[in-house]
């Protein structure tokens, strides 16, 4: 049996290639099969457009009609947020389409020579037609298939490990069973005896077993220097807390902000920018760094993800705050029970429950409970957040979001009412 097919309809986003029935009893899988035989394992690709989610790309590109313009594009992939052209037309423009011999209407993002065609809502037989024209006849992709992905195209939905590892430039030759087995050493993480840790990557990648630091640029022995620490971190949610990816991939801190991913240099460094992050990057791997625009550039990325992030981003943050290596590098406990505060506070009960454990640690007889009805949850507040402090983190005193007495700046409420108040599903 091939072990990657059976981990592959556990742990995957996938939908049947025989049509659009999800109905198990008529899955066509026997065991021996390759698994992409009778399933389709989506990959999604970022778009440079603000907020915009990842496209199906189009196989290949489909000719559409521009009809308000009487000319012609193609199409070159799709999303819940509208159909992405190869070509540039008007910002803001209403434009009507046809394509397959179907009508679309829609406003029109430009940027860097392509347009997105916003379309409100779908009908279930236009999403359908559109799948067929471009190239997925019978796929049974549904818009709700994109919650379990960032904006970047990575999962963000634990247990969905074998989209992550199938578009990592590790793969085809690492696989599940590389480091995983049904009765390895623990049953939590199901890691293969002796492949804890790095010993994992270190097979293939040799060359960094005797000095790391030399390529991490971080102390030899430090959590810098940890492969799964920069190329796996914790971004996918789950269970009320975060796991590693499985999309093996570079930091990159500024794109992976543009593109609503928390990165991992800043998953460790909360206390710094995500600008301080891209900067280091770029000098020591001889890149052309990013610049982090906006006024908010030079906010430490824990409070700017805790306070303006949407729920998922606001949920991986809160975990961090209380996860072993960024508490000591960023020192977290010094100043970060502001930031607690408001996810002890958050709307999503899924953000409040991961705070409680954090707070949990160090105060065990804590009251608070993030199933409580609010006025209960408010009271129970202060002992909760005994243990933390709320020094300042910028130096410069118009810059900084918390006062010396450990009170929130204008600045911060600012940044605060910025929030990403989009809805966020994640189904686990």
């Amino acid at each position: 049996v091939d072990s990657d097919a059976v981990r592959g309809q556990c742990h995957g986003v996938f939908t049947h290639r025989s049509g659009r029935d999800r109905d198990l009893k008529g899955d066509s899988f026997r065991p021996g099969q390759a698994i992409e035989m009778t399933r389709f394992f989506p990959a999604f690709l970022p778009v440079n457009f603000d907020g915009a989610l990842p496209i199906l790309q189009a196989k290949p590109p489909r000719r559409v009609q521009v009809s308000s313009r009487l000319q012609e594009c193609s199409a070159i992939g799709m999303s819940p947020d509208g159909l992405l052209l190869d070509c540039p037309l008007a910002n803001s423009e209403s434009v009507h389409l046809r394509f397959g011999g179907r009508s679309y209407t829609g406003i029109a993002s430009v940027r860097a020579g392509q347009t997105l065609v916003r379309i409100a809502e779908w009908s279930a037989s236009q999403w359908r037609e559109t799948l067929d024209q471009l190239g997925y006849e019978g796929i049974d992709l549904t818009p709700y298939d994109w919650d379990a992905f960032w904006r970047d195209g990575a999962v963000r939905t634990v247990g969905r490990e074998y989209n992550g590892l199938k578009s990592s430039a590790c793969s085809p030759q690492l696989r599940c069973v590389s480091c995983h087995e049904m009765h390895g050493e623990s049953p939590n993480d199901q890691l293969k005896r002796g492949h804890r840790g790095d010993a994992a990557c270190v097979e293939c990648h040799s060359e960094y077993v005797n000095n790391p630091g030399a390529h991490s640029h971080h102390g030899s022995d430090s959590a810098g220097s940890r492969c799964q620490n920069c190329h796996m971190p914790h971004t996918t949610y789950g269970l009320l807390g975060a796991s590693r990816s499985h999309k093996i991939d570079i930091p990159a801190p500024v794109r992976m902000q543009r593109l609503g991913r928390p990165n991992p240099c800043n998953l460790c460094h909360l206390d710094r920018s995500i600008q301080w992050s891209e900067d280091h990057v770029a000098r020591w791997y001889n890149q052309t760094g990013l610049v982090d625009e906006g006024p908010n550039a030079n906010v430490p990325a824990g409070p700017r993800w805790v306070l303006e992030g949407d729920a998922a981003v606001r949920a991986i943050a809160t975990w961090h705050l209380g996860w072993d290596e960024s508490v000591r590098t960023s020192e977290a406990k010094r100043w970060a029970k502001p930031y607690l505060r408001e996810s002890l506070k958050d709307d999503y009960a899924a953000v409040r429950g991961i705070a409680e454990q954090v707070v949990k640690r160090d105060s065990p007889a804590s009251t608070y409970d993030y199933n409580d009805p609010e006025h209960i949850r408010m009271r129970s507040l202060p002992r909760a957040l005994e243990s933390w402090g709320a020094s300042p983190l910028i130096e410069s005193k118009d810059q900084r979001l918390i006062d010396e007495r450990g009170v929130s700046t204008q600045r911060y409420r600012s940044l605060r009412g910025q929030r990403d108040l989009r809805p966020v599903r994640i189904a686990e």
